[in-house]
């Protein structure tokens, strides 16, 4: 009986003392809750870094936070000063603020985000948090001949900077393309057979490394995805030490185990000069056996094509889903080239070239999409001796007017500074046949004023 009592005695002590613990767990469960409140919301990292220098004008704003946060629809917590527009994006722990245009190059940007953000554990961002960070000032990549004659990859700050040589290819570089976040660029090297062999190096020319190629072939064109984690580039066979444009095929190059596969599966037409439109969603290619530049969906698999001849590559708009065509046409036993704007969404073609002896080539949008500049080439009148020359129209094709009229050169292949004020082109001297070559020059598309920027080289890439 005593054991008895005693061991009842044990049990209820045992039982008394659970439920302490659990009282103790409820109690600091409840204190660690109510501190954690009082914490508030964790910041754990922002980017672009507070204090961050040489930022990409096309870098997009982020914080991530400890725990998940209470999304608040479509309007960012957060302002930038200069004052900034864009879309807000809500994922898990992170904050994402996409600026609807590139920003100004060199220039200081602060971020605040507001106070009363919550998180998904009922804290609470009990004071505004602000940070800056400041954008580089920009550089020009080009191509131009090396001691050898052989078309290299350079890079300058612009007026006055030095320039520097970044590739070192023996036979040369054929094509390149600089990623969104400008810190990588693509490139084409030529082989002594004839191929192309694809590369990616840093844009300091650092980190050369081989990403597509194989022997008796060609891997050149490539683009960049706007998320800069894939590339879409053009795989070709060679016959008779040529391209054949036949055998070409767009290829994915994922990253960043340069991992290679087919766009489209099965046999499929040719296809020629890839490009993606700035949010993704859309790629266009020239389609030889369609006459044409293809469009294809890459989300839904929708496809049409816009008639286009002469091989010229479209180009989308900055926003939304506007290409720039090419098309060839006979005028009285004249080849001319007019431009149109397509737009995907409606099918709907703009004529952008409104006049009939001409040819307008390499268009380009400006950043924030309210402008095209292009190379025109009269056939006929007044300015036909004065060659190609730079050329401004709207969207909708209006106010077309010259930026350019010089005698004694030649200018094309426009594109435009992250801020919009200038245009980089290419100069070729009229009156020297002998060493046409007058390199790239900068125009002020407000005034028609030009800078000589190089002496030699051009197909120059603005980037921020």
């Amino acid at each position: 009986m005593q054991r008895a009592s005693a061991h009842r005695l044990s049990a209820g002590r045992i039982v008394a003392a659970a439920l302490v613990v659990a009282l103790a767990g409820l109690l600091l469960a409840g204190a660690l809750f109510w501190r954690s409140r009082q914490v508030g919301v964790r910041i754990l990292a922002t980017s672009p870094q507070s204090n961050a220098q040489g930022v990409s004008t096309r870098t997009s704003i982020s914080v991530m936070f400890d725990q998940p946060i209470t999304a608040q629809g479509s309007v960012a917590p957060l302002t930038v000063s200069p004052a900034v527009t864009g879309t807000v994006q809500w994922e898990g722990t992170v904050l994402s603020f996409t600026p609807s245009s590139r920003l100004s190059p060199d220039t200081i940007y602060t971020v605040i985000l507001q106070a009363g953000l919550t998180d998904t554990q009922g804290r609470v961002l009990r004071r505004a948090q602000a940070w800056s960070f400041r954008t580089g000032e920009g550089r020009i990549y080009y191509l131009a001949a090396d001691a050898n004659r052989a078309l290299q990859i350079y890079v300058t700050a612009g007026l006055g900077g030095k320039a520097t040589q970044l590739t070192h290819e023996s036979v040369g570089v054929w094509d390149y393309t600089v990623s969104p976040d400008g810190l990588t660029i693509a490139y084409s090297a030529e082989r002594q057979d004839g191929g192309h062999d694809l590369y990616l190096m840093g844009a300091n020319g650092q980190g050369r490394r081989l990403v597509a190629g194989f022997a008796g072939g060609v891997c050149d064109q490539a683009v960049w995805a706007p998320d800069g984690q894939r590339l879409i580039y053009v795989r070709q066979t060679l016959r008779n030490g040529n391209p054949d444009p036949q055998t070409a095929r767009l290829w994915w190059l994922r990253l960043p185990q340069a991992q290679s596969s087919p766009v489209f599966s099965g046999n499929t037409p040719p296809a020629l000069y890839p490009a993606l439109s700035a949010d993704g969603h859309w790629l266009s290619y020239l389609s030889p056996s369609e006459q044409g530049v293809a469009v294809y969906n890459l989300q839904d698999g929708r496809r049409s094509v816009f008639p286009s001849q002469g091989g010229v590559p479209a180009v989308w708009s900055p926003q939304g889903h506007v290409l720039l065509i090419s098309q060839a046409v006979e005028n009285n036993e004249n080849l001319t080239m007019h431009l149109s704007a397509a737009n995907v969404d409606n099918g709907q073609v703009t004529p952008l070239s409104n006049e009939d002896l001409v040819e307008d080539t390499s268009p380009a949008w400006s950043p924030d999409g309210q402008w095209i500049a292009f190379t025109r080439k009269e056939l006929a009148g007044a300015q036909a001796a004065a060659g190609q020359q730079i050329w401004l129209v709207r969207p909708d094709g209006t106010q077309a007017h010259p930026a350019t009229a010089d005698a004694q050169h030649q200018y094309g292949i426009p594109d435009w500074s992250p801020d919009g004020r200038q245009i980089l082109c290419h100069g070729l001297q009229q009156a020297d046949q002998a060493s046409p070559d007058a390199g790239l020059w900068l125009l002020n598309p407000a005034t028609g004023a030009l800078q000589q920027l190089t002496a030699k080289g051009g197909w120059g890439t603005w980037v921020p």
